[in-house]
Parts: C-alpha cells; structure tokens; sequence
C-alpha cells in the first residue's frame, strides 16, 4: 500500500510564476518517483499589484485540480491579505475543506509535510490537534535573516516549530537561527538538484571570452544591479566577457535600461525566466555562475552549476557554504572582492575537475541520495511498519 503524503507549500510553480518554490515541485516528484501518493494542496495568495485587469477573474477564489501518475496537485488561487490573521484563517479553512473530502476517500495521510513554518505550519499545527495527523516542516526562508517576520508572525512560527515531529533545515547556516526559536528536533538535509543537472554535454563556451552567468529572482536582496555594475567597470577597462542573467522580478526594467543606457547590451544578455532545460543548456555555454545575494538559505542554482562542472564565484551569503569548496568555487566576503577576482580569472582561468565536482553534488543531492534521507526519517516519525 502506497504511503500518503499531503504537501503543503508556501510557494509552488503557477502559469505565471513557474519557478516559484521550484524545490517544492522537486521533492514531489522524489516522492511520486519513489512510490509514495502524494497530494499538494497550494493556497496561492497573490498580490494585486500582480494581476491584470484581463486576468483578474483568474484569481477571484479559482480552484485547480491536477492529477498526474500518483500525485494531486490542488491550487487555490485567492487575493493576498496584509491581515496576517486573516490569511492564516484562510490556510487553514480551505486546507480543511480539501482534507476532509481527502479523508472520505482515501482515509487519513500518513503524514503532513509543510513547506515554510508561515503560514502552511499553523495550518498543520492546528489539524495536528483536530485529526492527529502527523507533520513535519521543511525551512526554506530567508526571512529570518531580513526582518520579513513581526513579532505576530514570529510566534506563530515557533508554535509551529514547537508541535511538529520534526524540522528540517536546508543548510546549517539556516538550522543556527532555528534552533533559537524551538527545541524540535532539527536535522539538516539541502534541496534537491534535479537529474538534467548532472548530464554531461561538450562545452561549447566562446574560447575569446569568458562566459559568466547569474540565475537569479530580480529583487534588491540579490544585488543583480550591484553585479552589473562591476561588469560596467570591467567593460570600461576594455576587459572581455559575456553575462547571462536569468530571471525576473522588480528590478527587470532597471537592470534591462541600466544594460541598454550603456551600450553593453553585446556583453550583457538579459534573457528573463527560462526552464530547467533551458537552463541546463546554458550552463554547457557558461564558465563561471555568479552568486551575489546577500542571503541564501541553500542556493540551489550554485549546486546546480557545480553538478554541471561549472565552477562559481559565491559572495559569502551563509547557505552555500555547506557545499562549496575550492575544488568547486571561489568564496567572496565583499563586491569589491568579487570584482578582483572576476578580472584575475578573466585574465588567468583556473581548471577544475568537472567529474569530481559532479560526483561531490551527486552524493549530497541527488534525488537517489535524498529519497533514502527521507525515507528514514519518515518510517522514525509515523512509525511506519514494512
């Protein structure tokens, strides 16, 4: 009998955000790979500023239902709300109401898995005390290193925390602030790097400049404009390069006019969101990733780059460093740093091995590797009898 899994997400792919909680959709798929019938139940509180007027009935309280081998995707799509209390009551109540015709037909889960503390983990916190479904959490934000929680949503989260059977953390940079907020036990297990990542193709970089590439959400935090801005600097000194960006979000515009306004847009390709596909086929053309966030709970996309032997210059944002080292990548504490060592490798590239670098990603994150991780920790927490 398959083990049933409901996955609640804070974030998770829509027709208009495909990438968002890209690694949500990765362990789903770990698990229906593996045996497991899974049901994603998504409340997708979007903004309006998001929405266009011609889309606007898109969004007024729709309901998706997708099914697909053995996993059932539900997203309800319903304005976002500043009313923090409000927004929780809306989680749980449509939650609910998805469990209980969930239970009619299939019985009760085996176990909840959240993803994000706030606000899915109230949501289980509170079916936990009604159904005595078991739930876990896996911690994914960066928010606890912004400021993004208010003292309310703060003691949600550790009430979250508190009655889970378990927490897991993607990196050990992320556990260090959660072990402040409970005493749950807490295990530390990174995201998964999908299989296209790990396929070797020839590269085929431009051999008269070197390739960089960033993939990134276009926000402030991930200092893109910051990164062009070097580049800017580099091309006033008449140094040879190409950068990729990939990616989209409210600084789009800025770094698109600030590429155009001077007259990089030869070296500098602004190519908006692409698929894992599409990314996978950039890096065959890439020599080096750029991280320049100032925080990364994990930082997939460097994993990524590795497991396609592609080395990456990382400025110090905590979540990475569990996995990079200098057989993969070079480690930056500031931008000017970052700048140095852009024109140094530039101007002298270095080797690196690109299967040991693989092999290194493989035996971390890989899904063959997680899905066993999980396995265990899932028979410890539902008791689970083979």
């Amino acid at each position: 009998m398959s083990k049933k899994i409901i996955i609640l997400p804070a974030e998770y792919p829509t027709k208009d955000n495909p990438l968002a909680g890209i690694f949500t959709k990765d362990q789903v798929n770990m698990f229906s790979n593996n045996g497991y019938d899974v049901t994603v139940i998504y409340n997708y509180f979007i903004s309006l500023k998001k929405i266009k007027f011609k889309n606007l009935t898109n969004f007024i309280l729709k309901k998706k239902i997708k099914k697909s081998n053995n996993v059932t995707e539900i997203t309800n799509s319903l304005f976002s709300t500043f009313f923090y209390k409000l927004k929780l009551q809306l989680d749980y109540y449509l939650t609910k109401k998805h469990l209980i015709d969930y239970i009619k037909k299939k019985g009760k889960p085996d176990l909840i898995i959240c993803h994000f503390a706030f606000p899915t983990g109230n949501t289980a916190e509170k079916i936990f005390r009604e159904y005595k479904i078991p739930y876990i959490v896996v911690e994914h934000s960066t928010g606890y290193f912004t400021g993004l929680y208010n003292n309310f949503q703060i003691k949600v989260i550790k009430k979250a925390l508190n009655h889970s059977q378990l927490i897991i953390a993607v990196s050990s940079f992320l556990k260090k602030k959660l072990v402040k907020l409970t005493n749950t036990k807490i295990l530390t297990i990174g995201n998964i790097v999908d299989e296209k990542f790990f396929l070797s193709k020839k590269k085929i970089t431009n051999k008269k400049k070197i390739n960089f590439l960033i993939i990134s959400e276009l926000v402030k935090k991930k200092q893109v404009l910051n990164l062009v801005k070097i580049f800017k600097e580099l091309d006033d000194e008449n140094i040879k390069f190409q950068l990729r960006i990939v990616g989209d979000g409210p600084e789009y515009n800025s770094i698109l006019n600030y590429v155009i306004e001077n007259n990089m847009r030869k070296n500098i390709l602004v190519l908006g969101i692409k698929n894992k596909k599409e990314i996978s086929n950039l890096f065959d053309k890439t020599d080096y990733l750029v991280s320049c966030s100032k925080v990364e709970t994990f930082g997939i996309t460097v994993a990524e780059s590795i497991a396609k032997g592609v080395p990456t210059i990382v400025l110090d944002s905590g979540g990475p460093n569990d996995f990079i080292n200098k057989s993969n990548s070079y480690s930056v504490t500031s931008f000017n740093n970052l700048k140095n060592k852009i024109k140094n490798i530039i101007n002298k590239p270095k080797k690196f091995n690109r299967k040991i670098m693989k092999s290194f990603i493989y035996n971390r994150f890989s899904e063959k590797i997680l899905i066993k991780k999980y396995d265990e920790l899932i028979k410890e927490v539902i008791k689970w009898k083979y």
